[in-house]
């Protein structure tokens, strides 16, 4: 199902990167809605995700700060956002690695609001990959 959702596309202000496993996240996601509204609802996401690569503006119920990164020697804390498509969330950070970049981590089916710890995981763990390296 996500034969048409790039690794990486670049706007005129970010390069959208997805993490490794984060498109066959989207697919396992996307299996718990019906089939007619799993293609919108894709669509949708992509959609947000260019906007986010052109710099445009996202109302504050689509995108949010979600959680704490870890932190390296010496910096300030960053924080990971979510970007919404309820019930359907993409969680990505900022880089500081590589300028101008935003690293989606991976999506997840969520029918509640709560921030679940294995989501943090899977998340500090794909940063530590890519930031740390």
């Amino acid at each position: 199902m996500s034969d048409n959702v790039s690794s990486t596309f670049k706007g005129s202000c970010f390069r959208i990167c997805h993490c490794d496993g984060a498109k066959e996240t989207l697919d396992a996601a996307l299996k718990k809605l019906r089939k007619n509204k799993a293609e919108a609802y894709k669509r949708q996401l992509m959609v947000h995700l260019e906007r986010l690569s052109e710099g445009k503006r996202l109302s504050s119920e689509t995108i949010r700060k979600e959680g704490d990164l870890p932190c390296l020697v010496g910096k300030t804390p960053k924080c990971f956002w979510a970007l919404k498509k309820i019930p359907i969330r993409a969680y990505f950070w900022y880089s500081d690695k590589y300028p101008s970049t935003c690293f989606v981590s991976h999506y997840v089916y969520k029918d509640f609001d709560k921030l679940s710890q294995s989501d943090i995981n899977i998340i500090h763990c794909n940063w530590n990959k890519i930031e740390r390296g």
